[in-house]
């Protein structure tokens, strides 16, 4: 796999929406290609996308600004149907560890309660569920709160 990670760029938007807008998890949340090109162009925060051979496989959407103790919260990983099971979901994931544990120690996400491959994926990487939130973002989906730790905040030194 020759996926390389980097900042997204204006080229990027339409295969970047086209990666989110083809998973069915954001089928159920009404997002198609152009509601996602909305999204990104809206997006505060960073956005990294995924490539391989120059197009765009994935994205992910987070921020590393917040204040304690959220700090960083990776609020969108998609990749592109056809690419799933590629190892483009845990590039883009550990990207964006990276980025944010240079911040502090914790790195939260969401993931709806049904989306079982993404679920899998987080849990492998050391993810812990918080909880679920029920109807939290659209009536009738539950997303979970899921949390990853390198430690406390207090004392928490950053890595270089």
């Amino acid at each position: 796999m020759g996926v390389t990670i980097v900042p997204m760029t204006d080229s990027d938007v339409e295969g970047a929406a086209a990666a989110i807008a083809s998973g069915p998890v954001f089928q159920r949340y009404g997002i198609d290609q152009t509601s996602a090109v909305e999204l990104l162009r809206a997006a505060r925060g960073t956005i990294a996308v995924a490539k391989d051979d120059g197009a765009v496989v994935g994205v992910a959407i987070y921020w590393i600004d917040g204040s304690v103790p959220v700090p960083a919260y990776l609020r969108i990983l998609a990749v592109a149907e056809g690419q799933r099971g590629r190892g483009v979901g845990r590039a883009l994931l550990r990207h964006v560890e990276a980025d944010a544990y240079r911040r502090g120690p914790n790195l939260f996400l969401c993931c709806e309660s049904t989306n079982v491959d993404a679920i899998r994926l987080y849990e492998r990487e050391g993810y812990v569920e918080v909880g679920p939130m029920p109807s939290f973002i659209v009536e009738g989906l539950t997303e979970v709160l899921y949390r990853r730790t390198l430690g406390p905040i207090r004392g928490y030194v950053r890595p270089e």
